[in-house]
């Protein structure tokens, strides 16, 4: 697995190849006509010239060009593909989601003991949040009791 197909739908994967086929196509085809083109010129070119010689150097033109090509398409993608946002749930799950995340009636927060996340009844967790805060170690604040405290400090 290539680390293209790593970040990819399988959709996603076989488009890019697709993509990049029909590029390497195009560009070969436009080369070659080229390359015929130049290979005829150079067939009724001066007298004395290495024609094998020049046969080698377009060919390896021909090759860096349809590489630079090739490696800027891809370069493209990839970089359009890692803005692509690939998630891990299903669409069902996100809409579960949603709704728990809407629903007013309860309250979902981080479990006090061990990495979990819990559901409560909003009711009973404000109850039993405000028994909690009754207790004798809490008092209520004033603002002008508190600001004097910071202008001490």
């Amino acid at each position: 697995m290539t680390e293209l197909e790593k970040h990819l739908s399988l959709v996603d994967y076989i488009n890019i190849k697709k993509f990049f086929y029909n590029s390497a196509c195009r560009v070969h085809s436009t080369v070659m006509s080229n390359h015929h083109k130049k290979i005829e010129k150079l067939n009724r070119g001066p007298i004395g010239q290495n024609y094998e010689e020049m046969k080698l150097k377009l060919i390896h033109n021909i090759s860096s060009y349809t590489l630079s090509k090739i490696h800027n398409a891809s370069q493209q993608l990839i970089r359009s593909s890692k803005h692509k946002k690939i998630s891990n749930l299903s669409k069902e799950e996100l809409a579960a989601l949603k709704s728990l995340k809407s629903n007013n009636t309860i309250i979902i927060c981080k479990a006090d003991k061990g990495n979990s996340i819990v559901i409560l009844d909003k009711e009973t967790y404000m109850k039993k949040a405000k028994e909690i805060l009754k207790g004798k170690q809490f008092e209520p604040l004033h603002n002008d009791k508190f600001h004097r405290e910071q202008e001490e400090k």
